[in-house]
């Protein structure tokens, strides 16, 4: 939603002139922080932000105190929320991206604030989630509405789940498209239902942003109406759009997937690198280790060489001579007293 702030949504914001605006799925505060600022741009005509998200990931009372602006947060769920909301001016959707909680936020908006609709703009109604849930938290959802969901990437021109792809790390729906599947669908089905008229059109890139308006605002507010069919597309436009979104989307998966095969590579040589060390230094190992039991074996050769020939000395002494005719001498003597 961030994104659309500068072209879209603040342009929106001037015209509808809101004293209340309610933002669902805060986040990192991104988007509250333009909201918090408008609120203190028009604080002379008493704007206030009520902001629904059971985690945000920001520090409430630091954003209290550096914009001094009438800001509620609501840690409740969307669909718990809403029905103590009556009095919105636009509420801005982006919180939980599948079919049973946009529609059901919907359907609550629309029983409180029959006597004046809010507009609402919707995040998401692109590609990746404007025809597929995701669960951020799938027990909150009834088990009847929930698609099969894997932890499991998504990529542009399949519709079921990849390895590598888009938001591998949450629980998306196993299958893009269907009945009661992303927000877009959500977002129909209700404008099928409802007995109210409505205007409905979509912002492309940045996965998409949507605006809903009854057909009696716009003409209660030829500037709005303006507005709206400023930024509206044919529908030839439209098609391309969705498919150039498709297509940005398809070479990150494309960058995605060459950059894990690339590092696949780059480990695999580091590998064969570091193999291919430790054998050279095991055959070094092995040569210097050959190198000492050769001039080992040289070393007893050598001392084999002269004992023989100091042996074949000894042998040949007139010492040894007589030493063995004496021993012999002896060896008789005995044997011929033992007789």
């Amino acid at each position: 939603m961030n994104r659309f702030w500068n072209a879209v949504v603040r342009p929106l914001f001037d015209i509808v002139q809101p004293k209340h605006v309610v933002e669902i799925g805060a986040a990192t505060g991104l988007n509250t922080r333009n909201l918090l600022q408008y609120c203190k741009d028009n604080k002379e005509i008493g704007v206030r932000l009520t902001s629904v998200d059971p985690a945000p990931s920001f520090d409430i009372d630091s954003f209290k105190e550096e914009y001094g602006v009438d800001f509620n947060m609501d840690y409740r769920l969307s669909i718990d929320a809403l029905p103590d909301i009556a009095d919105a001016d636009i509420i801005l959707i982006d919180g939980d991206h599948n079919w049973f909680t946009v529609f059901n936020e919907l359907k609550i908006i629309e029983k409180t604030h029959r006597e004046s609709y809010p507009i609402i703009v919707f995040h998401d109604t692109g590609f990746p989630y404007g025809r597929r849930d995701v669960y951020y938290t799938p027990e909150n959802i009834p088990e009847q509405y929930r698609q099969p969901h894997y932890k499991k990437a998504i990529t542009p021109y399949q519709s079921t789940l990849q390895e590598v792809g888009i938001n591998p790390h949450i629980n998306n729906a196993d299958h893009e498209f269907g009945k009661k599947n992303g927000v877009l669908t959500a977002i129909e089905d209700f404008i099928d239902e409802s007995i109210l008229s409505f205007s409905f059109i979509q912002v492309f890139g940045n996965n998409g942003l949507g605006i809903m308006a009854l057909h009696s605002s716009l003409e209660g507010n030829p500037k709005l109406k303006e507005f709206m069919d400023g930024i509206s597309v044919s529908e030839m436009l439209t098609d391309y759009y969705l498919d150039y979104e498709r297509q940005f989307h398809q070479e990150h998966c494309n960058a995605l997937s060459y950059a894990i095969e690339s590092a696949y590579w780059q480990s695999a040589t580091q590998n064969v690198s570091e193999e291919k060390n430790n054998l050279v230094s095991e055959i070094d190992s092995l040569i210097k280790r050959n190198k000492e039991l050769e001039d080992k074996c040289a070393e007893l050769e050598n001392n084999n060489t002269l004992t023989k020939a100091e042996l074949k000395r000894i042998l040949a002494s007139r010492t040894y001579r007589l030493g063995n005719s004496v021993r012999k001498a002896y060896r008789f003597f005995v044997h011929s007293n033992t007789e």
